[in-house]
């Protein structure tokens, strides 16, 4: 995939694989430095680095969305 379709198939949060910190932070209606917050916490998502830029894969975020539901219902 060239970087140009790469960078416009990123900018759709909900059909898109990857998530930039924004998005996530977007998605859960929370502060960006929350987000942040928590990878120096070691809590929320599982994220990688594309070079220096932090990502977040659907399914782990959809993952960890589970977690967080089965520890509210338990």
């Amino acid at each position: 995939m060239k970087a140009d379709n790469m960078t416009s198939s990123l900018a759709d949060s909900e059909s898109s694989p990857v998530y930039t910190p924004q998005q996530f932070a977007s998605r859960e209606h929370i502060p960006l430095a929350t987000v942040y917050k928590w990878r120096t916490e070691g809590k929320g998502p599982r994220g990688y680095r594309v070079g220096k830029h932090l990502r977040f894969l659907l399914a782990d975020i959809q993952a960890w969305e589970q977690e967080q539901l089965a520890k509210e219902s338990a």
